[in-house]
């Protein structure tokens, strides 16, 4: 559910703060950094196994930035899904990527905190006997909107990284909730300031990847049940023109009132009715909206409310058990019964 829910979020995972100074596998050592690179590898089945991704094989590529500018990395192969990594000279990591680059390619943008040599670290997303074959990994300088974006990006995930960092020590739901809570209001501030960036360079294309951002993040936040974000949403409704991107506000703000009713209603606190006719109201509204996937989506949420919220009673289903035999879900009223859905793709 996690995953599902929290966009943009890295899993912190402790890693070992150095390695060997004398590893034999990094290649190309760069002198200045305004330089770029661009290697033609290859990775191997001799080549040593990634500390990260522990089944694939991988090679560094040692690379000088200068504090302050800011780089965009690439890795891209034909042979297998490139995963790429970012550590310091001390082998501690400070990014990693898989498909930033366009599915399956890699991407790490970084702006360098500061000058020295940095180990950019070519690996595959999949083990043996698909983690081998050529690939091309390139580092560009980047200036203008486009590295201030990426700046902007990055803070934003430092932000976000250190609220995180509580949810491993948490001990009860509730206080796994509220950083929850606290890292999506976090989140919300960082799309205001994507879409103030937007509005700013309005004539640059990276306005265009800010307010993907912008939009991206709006449509997760629908399913947050804070009321911090609430108010971050409604800041942002405030100050956009855009007719499309109000759309999708508002949408956002029925869905989170929705997501406050099933969290009020779960601990039975009285606020439960009067969220439960805000939320319906507010999602009738949007269901009038003359964009059709606004609309869906909201006529959608009114049914599951309707219907599927907990402590409904479930729609009838029918159907036939292993030995061909018909059933009616309601045959079974008064029992417990496990539902069990799945697919295979």
């Amino acid at each position: 559910m996690l995953r599902a829910l929290v966009w943009g979020l890295v899993v912190l995972v402790p890693l070992p703060t150095a390695l060997a100074q004398d590893d034999p596998k990094v290649q190309n050592k760069a002198g200045g950094a305004d330089k770029g690179l661009k290697v033609e590898g290859q990775l191997t089945a001799d080549d040593p196994k990634d500390k990260v991704l522990t089944a694939s094989p991988h090679k560094v590529h040692e690379f000088k930035m200068t504090e302050g500018v800011t780089y965009v990395i690439d890795l891209v192969s034909k042979e297998f899904d490139p995963y790429l990594r970012l550590e310091d000279s001390d082998g501690k990591q400070l990014a990693q990527d898989d498909d930033g680059g366009g599915f399956p390619n890699a991407r790490i943008e970084r702006r360098a905190d500061r000058t020295g040599a940095y180990r950019i670290i070519a690996t595959a997303y999949t083990p043996a006997p698909k983690s081998t074959g050529q690939y091309t990994l390139t580092v560009r300088v980047v200036t203008g909107p486009a590295a201030e974006l990426i700046a902007l990006k990055q803070e934003a995930q430092k932000g976000l990284q250190e609220v995180q960092k509580g949810f491993a020590t948490a001990k009860t739901e509730e206080a796994r909730q509220e950083v929850l809570d606290k890292y999506y209001e976090q989140t919300a501030r960082n799309l205001e300031r994507y879409h103030k960036f937007a509005q700013d360079n309005a004539k640059d294309p990276a306005a265009g990847e800010a307010q993907k951002l912008v939009n991206q993040g709006v449509s997760m936040l629908g399913h947050t049940a804070s009321t911090g974000v609430a108010r971050q949403l409604h800041t942002l409704l405030d100050r956009t023109s855009d007719k499309g991107l109000q759309g999708q506000i508002r949408l956002a703000l029925a869905l989170n009132l929705r997501q406050q009713y099933e969290r009020a209603s779960q601990k039975k606190d009285k606020t439960a009715a009067k969220l439960a006719e805000e939320a319906e109201a507010a999602l009738r509204e949007v269901a009038r909206d003359q964009n059709p996937a606004l609309k869906s989506q909201a006529e959608d949420a009114l049914f599951l409310m309707k219907n599927l919220a907990i402590g409904k009673v479930a729609p009838e289903i029918e159907a036939e058990d292993l030995d061909g035999k018909k059933f009616k879900l309601s045959d079974y009223r008064g029992k417990v019964v496990v539902l069990d859905f799945w697919g295979h793709w």
